[in-house]
């Protein structure tokens, strides 16, 4: 969730990025509209990824890494 006093530097749709950044649908709605979204935080820049057809955001708040929520959104149970 990004505050008032934290500024988006950049929304990143996973089409203009590498092959190893894609993200699956979204795990509530089946969006495939989810954007990674990166941050100013008080203590450096993070990431989060938000689904833009129900809004669901992952942001663990400590994700310095694009990596980092990547694979925690797209970790699915079988």
């Amino acid at each position: 969730m990004i505050f008032d006093n934290e500024k988006i530097l950049d929304i990143i749709k996973p089409e203009a990025t590498p092959e190893h950044f894609k993200l699956l649908p979204c795990p509530f709605c089946g969006s495939e509209e989810v954007v990674y979204i990166k941050y100013q935080h008080a203590v450096g820049e993070r990431w989060a990824i938000m689904c833009s057809g129900c809004v669901v955001t992952i942001d663990p708040g400590y994700a310095q890494q694009r990596s980092t929520v990547r694979d925690l959104w797209n970790r699915r149970t079988t």
